[in-house]
């Protein structure tokens, strides 16, 4: 699994492993926009988002299972 080093504002070591839906050298180039003022927007914006994904996939997960369930009995 491909993993991104990165460092903050603060000099800390952030590392991320990425599947293959994440290109690597375009999440680089899109932390490298950041402004002198916040230097770590991009980073809080983009985990933010990958956050808030992995709770939509579990929400949808758990609103599926009982349709599943369903059509799985009606068979």
């Amino acid at each position: 699994m491909p993993l991104y080093e990165y460092k903050d504002s603060q000099g800390e070591e952030i590392r991320l492993a990425f599947g293959s839906a994440v290109d690597e050298a375009t999440f680089g180039q899109i932390l490298e926009l950041d402004e002198s003022t916040d230097p770590d927007f991009s980073l809080k914006v983009a985990l933010e988002f990958f956050a808030l994904a992995a709770d939509a996939v579990q929400s949808m997960k758990i609103a599926v299972r009982p349709v599943l369930l369903l059509s799985m009995e009606a068979r």
